[in-house]
């Protein structure tokens, strides 16, 4: 597991006033252009002196970082959550889907402010962001592997499938794709499946049971 590092100047979990501070920035950042957005204003927006500010956070990229790395905080501790009984690899995978879904779905502010974090945070916040986007490849790319040595995914680069699945999963969680209560399950059946037909092979069908991919037999 990748280790990160802190960007503010407090060490520990996140207290109410840097909390409030973050959420107090999120709102400017969402409603304003990145540099229109100053410290004096954040300090404002949260009712603290703009020195307290400084206390938590040395930047306004520490910030915007901050916002994003809290949300992958709290993702990855509804992921370590769902998954203390994983099951087999397919299962384990499609619990992630569904949860990356619910999360995406439900963060809407997080697909905005994560897709202008490439224009507006130096290189090295950016380095910090993928090691996030990095954590969740990896875990994916293990279940993938796995999955491998079970039999149920064909052999290939799981490192590559895992890609393959987070863009499945961002894309159709994006409120113009008009995701719906079923979508994940759709999403984990086309990534098993493909969507062309191959009436060679006969249709693959999807266990009831494992919703893991099976061909009749």
């Amino acid at each position: 597991m990748i280790k990160k590092k802190s960007n503010s100047r407090k060490s520990g979990p996140p207290s109410e006033k840097s909390g409030a501070i973050l959420k107090a920035a999120k709102r400017l950042f969402l409603g304003r252009r990145f540099d229109r957005v100053l410290m004096d204003d954040i300090a404002r927006a949260a009712g603290c002196a703009k020195g307290t500010l400084y206390l938590y956070f040395r930047t306004k990229e520490d910030l915007y970082l901050g916002i994003l790395t809290r949300d992958f905080d709290l993702f990855h501790r509804r992921l370590e959550s769902s998954l203390r009984n994983p099951g087999t690899a397919w299962e384990a995978l499609g619990k992630i889907t569904a949860l990356l879904f619910r999360f995406l779905k439900g963060n809407y502010d997080f697909f905005v402010l994560s897709r202008q974090a490439e224009i507006h945070l130096r290189r090295k916040h950016r380095e910090l962001l993928r090691e996030q986007h990095n954590r969740i490849i990896q875990m994916l790319a293990g279940l993938v592997g796995k999955g491998m040595e079970e039999g149920v995914i064909q052999n290939g680069d799981p490192e590559g499938y895992a890609h393959i699945l987070l863009g499945m999963i961002f894309a159709s969680a994006h409120p113009a794709s008009r995701p719906a209560a079923q979508t994940p399950k759709l999403v984990l059946r086309i990534f098993a499946e493909g969507i062309r037909s191959r009436p060679d092979r006969g249709p693959t069908r999807t266990s009831s049971r494992t919703g893991s991919p099976r061909r009749p037999g």
